[in-house]
């Protein structure tokens, strides 16, 4: 009965922070709380949650948008832990040469730093290199942004974040690469549920708002889902356990386009 309260409870606070979008890779997120991730998932969001994790870990992932055989992503990546600092690499494809690509290869650097008046917190940064394929109007280019990020741990039950895209404003002539800034905070009040919300803010000021809820039912079973969009988009997903592996299925539905399906591999020692 408790469960199913704090369940209801959270899933409430969720609705009524209904506002503007989810990311479309529904299973690595960007942002600060809700998509972050402590953890691997970190090297696909603000990459101070990568410096939380003590252990060696693989993943790999596949996306397909709206059903378009044209528009898939995969995603690899991994993470490293040493007493002086975390270390990931990643990489990521998305679409098709003889109309759209975008390719993506990163290095994730994350320390957490000495605890600070009780807060224990986290420093990350992350080398982009992007290189993006269209044959009209603007034929192949490639460009190195450098992202940053920082988690604070107030607890063992929750974590506020901030992180910023592009932070040396660096400009891809031809293609969108303005600077991103997040703010946001996961917070789990039971030891099986968690919650998380991201506002984000691009520069031409237009914000969006993630917000995501985790369950694990049992041990082998955790889902997933989350809200949000102009228009609406919802998520649904779920990460099957076993020993030292995870198998993963993700969804966003989206009013007009359809559903994008997805599934990753995660691998940790």
């Amino acid at each position: 009965m408790k469960r199913a309260i704090i369940f209801v409870v959270a899933a409430s606070s969720l609705l009524f922070g209904l506002s503007q979008q989810l990311d479309e890779y529904a299973l690595f997120g960007r942002g600060a709380g809700a998509s972050g991730d402590w953890g691997i998932n970190a090297l696909f969001g603000n990459p101070a949650g990568a410096g939380r994790m003590r252990s060696f870990a693989l993943t790999a992932g596949w996306q397909n948008l709206w059903g378009v055989s044209e528009y898939s992503q995969f995603v690899a990546g991994g993470l490293y832990s040493t007493k002086f600092a975390n270390f990931g690499a990643f990489f990521s494809y998305f679409g098709d040469a003889d109309i759209y690509s975008e390719m993506t290869a990163g290095a994730v650097v994350a320390r957490q730093i000495p605890r600070i008046y009780g807060v224990d917190p986290s420093l990350g940064i992350k080398l982009r290199y992007i290189n993006v394929g269209s044959p009209e109007p603007y034929g192949s280019a490639s460009v190195v942004f450098l992202d940053a990020g920082v988690d604070l741990f107030l607890s063992s039950r929750g974590a506020v974040g901030f992180y910023a895209e592009n932070v040396l404003g660096t400009k891809f002539v031809g293609y969108d690469s303005n600077r991103l800034y997040s703010v946001g905070f996961k917070y789990s009040p039971a030891s099986w549920v968690s919650v998380a919300a991201d506002v984000q803010v691009g520069e031409d000021g237009r914000g969006e708002v993630y917000l995501s809820q985790t369950a694990e039912l049992t041990r082998w079973l955790r889902i997933s889902f989350g809200l949000g969009g102009r228009p609406t988009k919802f998520y649904l997903g779920a990460d099957f356990s076993w020993r030292d592996f995870m198998v993963g299925w993700g969804g966003t539905i989206h009013p007009e386009l359809g559903m994008c399906n997805g599934a990753r591999l995660l691998w940790s020692k």
